[in-house]
């Protein structure tokens, strides 16, 4: 065996991650795992767990915060490490590949943004036209099981940090999103009014997609989406300026009053409720999360104050 009495007589040591650091979500506890197999004690703290990652599969984990004596209270955690290397001899007959351990952060993350990635195609149920949507948003989640995320999207790298999560989830997001389009019945028209429930609707779906990957999703919300009809000519995208169609929400039709119908437009469109002013509201909020070039930013805003 790799621990042997001499060997724990003169490496007596603990092991913890003491210093993790607020964008790290996976530390690799040195580049040797001999250091790992000289310690006599291993300390978990809370929010912390300790993966040991053999072949690409977690054989061995401690989840929960406190001091592990590897020939105590941790030898469950050991014997399972000393089982995988034994269940896997090398060419020459000898102890297997040596496994990895990682310290992972569990809990709750930062507020992460999303956003649909590229402009989906969706069909509008309410009048049947073919469109082309943006959405974006924010999420809260929690990483519960670290041994389920990083076995389906964790790497064997020294720091895996949370922009590396990110970047995950970011490659995700058009399939939820499209998934969650197939059963929304999203009509543009009333997006505002119906924009807390099409959350709700939207977190079912991310549960579905991330629960396996070890995280608990809540607190979904939609924050704004940007729409046009999508334009017979094949050869054109969403950015392109000219004979791209915005299509507007229809405003609610209420009785005027007649002594008030000779008031000028204008005094309506700046009413907070107008569309126009929604859209412009959206697009500059996809901008400042850097969703959107600024090129795209310019041309949509053009087009929209064109409506004006």
């Amino acid at each position: 065996m790799y621990r042997s009495s001499a060997v724990r007589k003169r490496y007596s040591s603990t092991v913890e991650w003491t210093r993790p650091g607020d964008d790290v979500l996976f530390f690799r506890w040195s580049s040797s795992p001999r250091d790992m197999y000289h310690a006599e004690q291993i300390r978990i703290l809370p929010g912390q767990s300790l993966l040991c990652i053999h072949n690409s599969v977690c054989t061995a984990i401690l989840k929960e915060p406190g001091l592990y004596d590897l020939q105590g209270n941790g030898r469950e955690f050991w014997s399972k490490v000393e089982a995988a290397l034994e269940d896997t001899p090398s060419r020459d007959g000898g102890p297997g590949s040596s496994p990895a351990f990682f310290f992972a952060r569990t809990g709750e993350l930062p507020s992460q943004s999303w956003n649909s990635g590229t402009y989906l195609r969706y069909e509008e149920p309410r009048e049947g036209v073919r469109m082309l949507l943006r959405l974006f948003g924010s999420y809260r989640v929690k990483l519960v099981n670290p041994d389920s995320y990083f076995v389906n999207l964790g790497e064997n790298i020294g720091i895996y940090s949370l922009s590396r999560f990110r970047n995950a989830m970011t490659r995700r997001m058009p399939d939820i999103i499209a998934e969650f389009l197939k059963t929304a019945e999203l009509s543009h028209t009333d997006f505002e009014e119906s924009r807390e429930d099409l959350s709700v609707k939207l977190e079912e779906v991310m549960k579905r997609a991330c629960t396996p990957l070890g995280l608990e999703i809540f607190d979904t919300r939609i924050e704004g989406m940007v729409y046009e009809e999508e334009d017979s000519s094949p050869d054109r995208t969403p950015s392109d300026s000219g004979n791209s169609r915005v299509r507007e929400k229809e405003p609610a039709e209420s009785p005027v009053p007649e002594q008030l119908s000779e008031q000028p437009l204008e005094h309506s469109e700046k009413d907070d409720s107008d569309p126009l002013v929604h859209r412009l509201e959206s697009l500059k909020k996809m901008l400042d999360r850097k969703l959107i070039t600024p090129e795209e930013y310019q041309t949509k805003k053009e087009e929209i104050l064109a409506k004006l």
